[in-house]
Formats: C-alpha cells, sequence, structure tokens
C-alpha cells in the first residue's frame, strides 16, 4: 500500500525533480453575490466599492522539471466568507487567499499520486 509523505519522490519517467504547485479556482457565491465595502482615499474620503463574492478553492499538482510530467490537480473543499467576516473585511482581503489546514489532505493526496508506482502492492 502506498503511503502519503511530504517527500516527492524523482520523477518514475525521467528521474527529475518533483515540484508540487497549488493553483486556486473561483465560483460565485450562491447566496450573497455582492458586497459593498467602504476604502478611505487620501482625496476623496471614504469611498464605496461594491466587490462580487466568490467562494475559492485551492487545487495542487506535482510536476517533474525536466520532462514536464504531471498529475492531475487535487482539490480541497470549497471555502466562503460567514455574514460577519463580509463585514469586517476590506477589498483587499477578497483576493488575497491563502491555502490552510483544510486545504493539506488535497495537497498530500497529490503528493500520494505522485509517490505511488506501478510495483507498490496494494
Amino acid at each position: 500500500m502506498s503511503t502519503i509523505s511530504d517527500e516527492l519522490l524523482p520523477c518514475p519517467f525521467c528521474g527529475g525533480k518533483a515540484h508540487i504547485r497549488s493553483k486556486i479556482r473561483y465560483r460565485r457565491n450562491e447566496v450573497h453575490r455582492k458586497t459593498t465595502v467602504y476604502d478611505s482615499d487620501p482625496n476623496l474620503g471614504t469611498v464605496e466599492n461594491e466587490v462580487d463574492l466568490l467562494d475559492w478553492q485551492f487545487g495542487f499538482q506535482v510536476w517533474c522539471g525536466r520532462c514536464k510530467s504531471k498529475t492531475p490537480y487535487k482539490w480541497g473543499p470549497w471555502n466562503g466568507y460567514t455574514k460577519a467576516e463580509i463585514e469586517e473585511l476590506e477589498r483587499e482581503d477578497f483576493y488575497n487567499h491563502v491555502s490552510g489546514s483544510d486545504d493539506e489532505p488535497a495537497k498530500l493526496a497529490a503528493i500520494d499520486v505522485w509517490n505511488r508506482r506501478t510495483n507498490d502492492s496494494d
């Protein structure tokens, strides 16, 4: 049986060094479509802006730096804002997402797929 490890094995095709990359994708939030945020501008004072509310999800893929072979993306759970969080956020906060501990299983799954070899026994 294959085990999950943070260590990436060399490429099974060419022996090259493996790397992991992350990707983020968005979808429209069905409950809250848009929200208003208030930004401060030194010349205009407080400015009202409308922001699209999008849910986001992180995916992870392992790829070879030499021959460019790669695994499919493994996706983590969808994330979204609560109503209380929406009221506290500024405009920049809607675009600066980072992966968290909830996304770790997807990252480990991508690593596991890469590290799995045909001679592994189940």
